[in-house]
Formats: structure tokens, sequence, C-alpha cells
């Protein structure tokens, strides 16, 4: 596939002298798309080796950063992720960064500092669905569906709502004994269900069968719908 042929590709390069470093990032970005988790964190920590500032490769340093971070804690390397996280932020602070260090920090039971972390990613993007989907589930917890309500309104009717955030919503509307909000959020909950169900399959599809008849058939409905004939 076109994933299989970019890491053959990147593996030569990592062959090239000065280019070791860049070939390891490609290296790491193609083993991701794959699947190969534990090949994409030897890459990124090989590719950082060769270029300890993480400057002169394929992505800016900040944005390397975090993508080594997400395999670290994906791999469930939570502490040296944090590290990676932080040494991103002090280059340029972004909304990936703090949606990461708040998962990190939210799968420790850190619910104070991930709160900050997700307050901070949606002061960089008001509209960040899986930072306020978080902050939901703390309020939640902490037994607050009042604060839990305003951190979900926002982006209750925005395109593109995932299935989990709906789920919180839902949960909102049922600890606040809104009855007829239940009502509507648990059909639009079933919906998104099925949906994400889907996509869920079409992902692993493209992953794992990236040159199957499907997969080719999946691509050529993306380009379409991307307008891009």
């Amino acid at each position: 596939g076109q994933v299989q042929e970019a890491l053959d590709d990147a593996k030569r390069l990592s062959q090239v002298p000065d280019w070791e470093g860049s070939g390891q990032a490609w290296i790491a970005f193609a083993n991701y798309e794959l699947g190969n988790l534990d090949a994409t964190v030897t890459a990124f920590q090989k590719s950082l080796e060769y270029r300890p500032d993480a400057k002169n490769l394929p992505v800016r340093p900040h944005e390397f950063l975090v993508q080594y971070a997400r395999s670290l804690i994906e791999a469930g390397r939570n502490a040296e992720a944090l590290e990676l996280i932080e040494r991103s932020k002090l280059i340029q602070e972004t909304e990936f960064a703090y949606l990461l260090e708040g998962r990190v920090l939210l799968s420790d039971s850190n619910t104070e500092a991930a709160t900050t972390a997700y307050a901070r990613a949606v002061e960089m993007n008001p509209l960040s669905f899986e930072a306020r989907e978080n902050l939901a589930r703390i309020a939640l917890s902490n037994d607050d569906p009042k604060q839990a309500e305003e951190w979900v309104k926002p982006i209750a009717k925005q395109p593109g709502l995932p299935y989990s955030t709906a789920v919180v919503i839902l949960e909102t509307l049922q600890k606040l004994g809104i009855d007829d909000g239940v009502k509507v959020w648990t059909g639009l909950v079933e919906e998104l269900r099925e949906e994400d169900e889907v996509g869920k399959k079409v992902a692993n599809l493209m992953r794992t069968e990236p040159d199957s008849f499907w997969a080719q058939i999946i691509r050529v409905h993306r380009f379409a719908k991307a307008e891009n004939w």
C-alpha cells in the first residue's frame, strides 16, 4: 500500500548521511499509520537521538514532540510523554499539547491538573470537543451537572459532534432531569453510536487492508467529497 511504500522510502532515507533523523521521523509516522506502536516509539526515539533539538525534521519541533508524546501515551509511558509535552509547550503552546496533557493527567486520576490543561485547550479553541467533553465528565464526577452543562452547551449543536461527547450531553441532561432533552438526545446518541461503529470499521479497514477493493473505493469517495477531482 501507499503507507508501506512510504515506510520503505523512509527506511532508505534513514541510511543517507545527515538525513538519518528525518528518515527515522518518517519511519515513525508511517508505522503509526500502520498501527505498529512499538516500531513507532523506537523510530521517534532514534530520530530525537540524531536531532536532540528536534529541528530540521519533517515537521516543526513542537509538532514532532507532541506526536512522539502521543505514541508514548498509547504505549502507557505517561511520565515520558509529559516531559515531551512540556518541551513542546516551551517552544509553542498548542491545543493538541494541552489535550494530550489532559489525557495523561486524567488517566492518572489527577483531575485538578487535568481540568487546568483542558481549560487551557478551550481557551485556545473554544469549540474543542475533547476538552469540553472531558471537563463535563469531571464536573459530573464531582456531582455538578450544572457546570457540566456549561461546558457542553457551546458544542451541542456543532457539526461533527463525536459519539462520546453526545453520551456526556445525554448524561448531563439525565442528571438535570430535563426529560424532553433526554428523549431527543437518546435518539441522537443511538444515531451517532451507529456512525461511530461504521467509522471504526472503516478506519480498521484502511489500516489493515489499505490495498483492498473497498479501501480504494473509500479513498476515491473521500477524494470526491473533498472536491479534489
